[in-house]
């Protein structure tokens, strides 16, 4: 007995709580809630969102009255139910669905009033205030940045719809909106004098952000012309770009700049904020050099860079598709993604890193606030109710120092290259000085060397002509020998001073080669037969245009080098006309020029193989012929296998029927 008594008090107890719990249901169900009452007092500002009532239509056809203005009561109306918390209505988030919203206003005074109600999002598509009173429509109010600016009922860049209240009236507000973009609602009802009022510090503070915004951008712009840094460009389209867009944000762009109202709001908003994400990052790399010094990091904001390109596309191509919640999204992303980038060039102790951390910092703190708030995470704080324009000036000031820090250490740059230019200046002409002394000496020396040499060759040549006693004839000949190897040294010694100076003034002139050739022939063959090899020289009936003297020279060093270095096989000098001058060669069998000398076989002093008993130069006659043909204007090659042999060939100027002289060219090409 006793356990059925305690089963009994436990079903009892159950069903009461069950019963209590259907009760609270009931009272809490959809439709049940009744509008609140929000008495007007004389509060410059009053918050109605505390006392809103919300339904959400998802057919989009239901209205609060019908046709003729009644009331309806009829049971196809949406559920209002409260809000719950404060500020609840503006966490609806991203939605396209028809919100409803009711609350009604009761005047307890002795004479009338005029208030404003405000909802403070300007980038809400449509919005519909209805008033009513006692089951009668008494007006319609449309707003929405759908709408032409001057066609609102108050002309304001937040949506604003007149109030008038009579002594002891009460009046039913349905607000109905419906949008795209963020469903951040927030309703006051305010003082029109104190609207004006707050309206003054916030026109004030956003045309301090937007003449700033300018400013910097006409000095960037400065900038750029002054040093052309891409840079600077860069930087000045993302003010524009983020200025573009803060002006869609803000409400400022339909009441001063696009006052037809319709998809530019929305268009311009996704078109700022997809440029100005392909700047930042374009910026960023070329600011940070991240290319050359951060490769790896550089190829993902390259790839982050495509897909904001993409998403540029994208709203271009569907401007009315509300892409917004996306955006902001992959703003924060990118943001962030340059604050790390920021960190990693501090701690490489990039130029400017400090301050392009700082400035991406507060520009992710401002876009996270807003990204929040548009998401319905949090209510917007009325101490911060523009934190995109907070965290881009923040963002645009510390650049500024960045900037600043960069222009700094180009300019130091430019110093340093240029001290390092004239430096280098200094030490080429001191350098030019020396030699031109050096070769003005060594010219003098040669001329003053030549006289003893010559007097000793015509001592020799008294010697040899001596009948009235013998003359050894080998030490004779070795003598002339030496005579003939001095008087060459000091020739060429000669020659080079006077083309380092710049002494040899050609004499272009129009000649015949063949002439040239057979003292080539007589001067070289002698000695090439005398060793053993085979001599060819190819005659040649071309007349050319050259000087003389020189080009013999020229032609005269290389079949010198060439008798020279070859011990078997032959020499031969071949002519052979071309199109563009005549390509005279000179073939050997010696030992041929190593690769790694190919290109300083033609320096000063340059001896391939110095320990040869045939070898008794200093390594100057191809240098010679170098400079020479220089002067000349004459093409110079050569080609060359180790142990094989070589071609050395220049290529003369052809003389044209009946031509006498050439003037030199300003730059004779070499090659």
């Amino acid at each position: 007995m006793r356990a059925m008594r305690w089963v009994s008090r436990f079903g009892m107890t159950c069903l009461a709580g069950l019963l209590l719990a259907v009760a609270q249901a009931l009272a809490a169900a959809p439709g049940a809630a009744a509008p609140a009452v929000v008495p007007i007092d004389s509060e410059p500002r009053q918050d109605l969102v505390p006392h809103l009532l919300h339904a959400e239509d998802r057919s989009g056809t239901w209205w609060p009255y019908d046709g003729l203005g009644r009331l309806r009561a009829d049971a196809a109306e949406p559920d209002f139910v409260p809000v719950q918390g404060p500020g609840a209505a503006n966490r609806l988030g991203f939605s396209q669905e028809v919100q409803w919203f009711q609350v009604r206003l009761r005047h307890s005074g002795t004479s009338p009033l005029r208030r404003w109600l405000v909802v403070g999002n300007p980038h809400l598509d449509r919005i519909d205030l209805l008033i009513g009173s006692q089951g009668q429509l008494v007006t319609h109010d449309r707003g929405g940045d759908q709408l032409p600016f001057d066609h609102r009922a108050v002309p304001h860049r937040q949506h604003v719809f007149p109030i008038d209240l009579l002594p002891g009236q009460s009046i039913d507000l349905h607000l109905r909106v419906q949008s795209a973009s963020s469903l951040e609602i927030p309703v006051d009802v305010w003082l029109p004098e104190a609207l004006i009022r707050r309206d003054h510090a916030i026109y004030l503070l956003l045309g301090l952000y937007f003449g700033l915004s300018v400013g910097l951008m006409g000095q960037t712009l400065v900038m750029y012309a002054a040093m052309r840094d891409r840079v600077y460009l860069l930087y000045a389209g993302l003010r524009l770009t983020v200025g573009l867009g803060l002006l869609a944000l803000s409400g400022l762009g339909a009441e001063f700049m696009w006052t037809e109202g319709g998809h530019w709001n929305r268009t311009l908003q996704q078109l700022g904020i997809t440029l100005a994400g392909v700047l930042a990052l374009e910026f960023s790399r070329r600011f940070l050099g991240t290319g050359e010094r951060l490769p790896q990091v550089d190829r993902h904001l390259l790839g982050l860079r495509h897909v904001w390109l993409a998403c540029f596309v994208l709203t271009s191509l569907w401007p009315q598709h509300p892409f917004v919640p996306q955006l902001l999204m992959l703003a924060v992303a990118t943001v962030a993604a340059l604050v790390l980038l920021g960190i990693l060039a501090l701690r490489l102790g990039l130029i400017g890193a400090p301050q392009f951390l700082a400035a991406w910092t507060a520009m992710l703190a401002g876009s996270l606030l807003e990204l929040v708030i548009r998401v319905g995470w949090w209510d917007r704080p009325d101490s911060v109710s523009q934190p995109l324009v907070i965290g881009s000036t923040c963002d645009m000031i510390l650049m500024a120092f960045a900037l600043g820090e960069h222009i700094r250490s180009e300019r130091r740059a430019r110093q340093q290259a240029q001290a390092q230019q004239i430096s280098e200046a200094a030490r080429l002409h001191e350098a030019r000085r020396t030699s031109a002394e050096k070769s003005r000496l060594l010219a003098a020396v040669c001329h003053d060397l030549r006289q003893p040499v010559y007097a000793i060759t015509l001592a020799a040549d008294s010697l040899a002509q001596q009948r009235d006693r013998p003359v050894p004839t080998v030490a004779l000949t070795q003598m002339r020998e030496a005579i003939a190897s001095a008087d060459h040294l000091l020739d060429t010694l000669h020659t080079m001073s006077r083309l380092e100076v710049g002494g040899l003034r050609p004499q272009i002139t129009a000649f015949s080669i063949q002439p040239l050739l057979e003292r080539m022939d007589v001067v070289y063959g002698l000695q090439a037969r005398s060793k053993g090899l085979r001599w060819t020289v190819t005659p040649g009936i071309a007349r050319v245009l050259s000087d003389p003297i020189l080009l013999e020279r020229i032609l005269g060093n290389l079949v010198a080098n060439a008798v020279r270095y070859t011990q078997r096989g032959g020499v031969v000098v071949a002519c052979r006309p071309r199109r563009d001058g005549l390509l005279v060669q000179v073939w050997d069998t010696g030992i041929g020029v190593l690769p790694e000398h190919s290109d300083t076989i033609f320096d000063a002093y340059f001896r391939g193989v110095p320990e040869t008993e045939t070898d008794s130069g200093v390594g100057l006659g191809l240098f010679i012929v170098r400079e020479s043909a220089a002067l000349l204007g004459i093409a110079l090659g050569m080609r060359s296998r180790p142990g094989r042999g070589s071609c050395f060939w220049i290529k003369i100027p052809l003389a044209l029927s009946g031509q006498a002289m050439r003037p030199v060219p300003a730059a004779p090409t070499y090659r």
